[in-house]
């Protein structure tokens, strides 16, 4: 598996009365050859269970192939940086917040 995904950020139509709009995350894939690209927006439950989906299949690797320590680290590393990612999320600035958040999040007048 050689293609790659990134998350991107787009305007949103907020459900909040209170903004017209906000800063919505998607995915976009890319396939190996760089040939096709497809945007998603998957909700909260879905990345749940996939990222869990992906944890659980690693492990039964791990069990089944007897890999090497490296794959075992790889996949310590993954589920850290998970939480890694939230802890620093969650100790956020608004100082630290780049400009695109404040333009897509936008209050009803």
């Amino acid at each position: 598996m050689s293609g790659k995904i990134e998350m991107k950020i787009r305007e949103g139509r907020s459900s909040d009365p209170k903004f017209e709009s906000y800063a919505e995350w998607y995915l976009e894939a890319t396939d190996e050859n760089n040939k096709y690209k497809v945007k998603f927006s998957p909700i909260y439950s879905d990345m749940i269970r996939l990222v869990k989906q992906i944890i659980i299949h690693e492990c039964k690797n791990n069990v089944v192939r007897k890999r090497k320590d490296d794959a075992v680290k790889k996949l310590k590393s993954f589920v850290s940086n998970i939480f890694d990612a939230y802890i620093q999320g969650t100790s956020l600035k608004e100082e630290n917040i780049e400009d695109i958040y404040f333009k897509y999040n936008k209050r009803k007048k």
